[in-house]
Formats: structure tokens, sequence, C-alpha cells
């Protein structure tokens, strides 16, 4: 992989900003790495904060709140800006969010980094084989819960991005939702619709077990796709043949920001942000 000239300044100073400094630290994918928190560069004046980020790029790892307030401020900067989910917490943010993308959308990305697994296209491509009929079972949990949005609003996200990219949804392929169950608490959700012939169920929100996979299930045929959080591994189990292919050296997160900097194309959000809306929106 050719490393990245153009230095890269990761915001925040929570768990997963220090991940990701630790992912690109030890994949050398950068030349330049820089570790800034919110409230410091919050602090800066429009003219302190165009001389310090020159021509970087710029990592969102911080709340919701905090990211919101940053992309106001550099509503005037050309900089290439990562955003971390979650996008956004509440109706008014999910507003301004949609006002700042459609006025700069160009350089503003989903962090969405399992699109860009090598393993991803494999997925897809045995997903899309030839069937008369399709059925995707996802389950999506998570030891984390956030004081400022529901868990399966924050763990399923990542499956929402994988579903927009195998489907682009779009009006002539539309998302026709069956049932949508919520757990009392909030902590877990339920829900079923199709897309186009298929029929997906998902199930995700909170537990003190990390669990992330995909059933697939075509007319003669069964096949698994795990995704392991730890290492961000990710693989691939054959039910036929009772193995299991793990891919040690892929990494999703370094792979996401070498594409980034190299493509000039927006990446889907408003089309992501409205299916997260209409899927892990409480009714």
């Amino acid at each position: 992989m050719d490393r990245i000239s153009k230095p890269l300044i990761v915001i925040g100073s929570g768990p997963w900003a220090k991940k990701v400094l630790e992912i690109l630290n030890e994949s050398e994918v950068v030349d330049s790495l820089l570790n800034l928190g919110a409230r410091e560069l919050l602090k800066m004046s429009p003219v302190e904060l165009k001389l310090y980020v020159k021509d970087s790029i710029i990592w969102l790892c911080t709340n919701t709140n905090l990211q919101l307030e940053i992309l106001k401020k550099s509503f005037g900067l050309t900089n290439k800006i990562i955003l971390e989910k979650p996008i956004y917490s509440n109706i008014d943010d999910q507003e301004a969010l949609r006002h700042i993308i459609k006025k700069n959308g160009e350089r503003i990305y989903l962090s969405t980094p399992w699109l860009y697994s090598k393993n991803w296209e494999n997925i897809k491509h045995e997903v899309k084989k030839p069937s008369d009929s399709l059925s995707i079972s996802i389950r999506r949990f998570g030891n984390v819960q956030r004081n400022y949005l529901y868990p399966p609003q924050d763990w399923l996200f990542h499956d929402i991005y994988l579903i927009y990219d195998l489907f682009k949804i779009n009006l002539t392929n539309p998302i026709n939702i069956i049932n949508k169950v919520w757990s009392k608490n909030h902590t877990r959700l339920s829900l079923s619709f199709n897309v186009s012939k298929s029929f997906i169920l998902m199930d995700g929100g909170f537990s003190f077990k990390r669990e992330a996979c995909w059933d697939v299930f075509s007319k003669n045929n069964q096949k698994r796709f795990d995704f392991y959080n730890r290492g961000f591994n990710l693989s691939r189990i054959r039910f036929d043949e009772h193995t299991q292919a793990d891919f040690d050296s892929d990494n999703p997160v370094s792979r996401m920001f070498t594409h980034i900097i190299q493509c000039d194309e927006n990446n889907s959000n408003l089309e992501i942000i409205d299916l997260v809306d209409y899927l892990l929106n409480p009714l």
C-alpha cells in the first residue's frame, strides 16, 4: 500500500480515536499523523484553524455534538473530512448535517470501513449469485452504550451502509418495512423488510457479547459471513465445507482511508443517512 503524503489529523481523545491512530501507525499508510482534542480545535479562531489544518485530511472521532460543531466551524475549508458514526443524535442535528453535506458533500465522507474490505467484494459476489429468492439474516450486537443514542442506531449503522451498497436502494429498487420492534428500553431492535426480491431480517443493539454476522440463504445454499471487531479481521464460514477462512491481512480502516484520499467521489452520504433514518429511528 502506497504511503499518503498529505498529513492526517485525528480529532478526538476517546478509545476509537486511539484505535484509529494505532491502526494507521501500524499500517504506515500516512507520513504525518497528528492527534488533537475536539475542544482544543473548537477554541481556535477561523484563521488559526485554517493555518493548523492546511492541506490535511481531518478524521473526526469524537461525540456527535462536537463533530457537528467542528463541521460548522470548518464550513469554509476545503479539507477532506471523515465523519465517524454515530452521525447525529436528534432531528435538529440531522437537519444541520444534511445542510452541511448539501453544501460541502464532495469533501465529507462517512466512515464506512467494511465497504473497503478486500472481502466485501467476495461477499457481494456470493450474495448476488442468481437466485429466485434470497434471504439475509443480520445480527449486530455490541457491548457499548452511549448516552445520546440507542444502541441499535449505533451498531446497526454498519449494516445499513452495507445494505445500501449491496442493493443501491432508490426509487426503482425501493425498500418496504414489514415489521419493526423495539425493546421497551430501546436497547434492541428487530426489523424485517423487502428490497426488490430479497427479504432481510435485522436484529441488533446492546449485548455483553459482541456479535456481527450475516447468514445468506438462497434456494440451495446457506453461507455465513462473520465480521470480527478484534483486529478488524473478516472471516467467512462455509457450512457445506465446515471450514473457516481468516483474512488477517485485511485492514478495512486503512483501506478506507487510502480510498478516500485517492478519489473525488462523494460517498452517497445523504442516501445512507436517509436509510439510517428510515430503518433505525423509533416509530
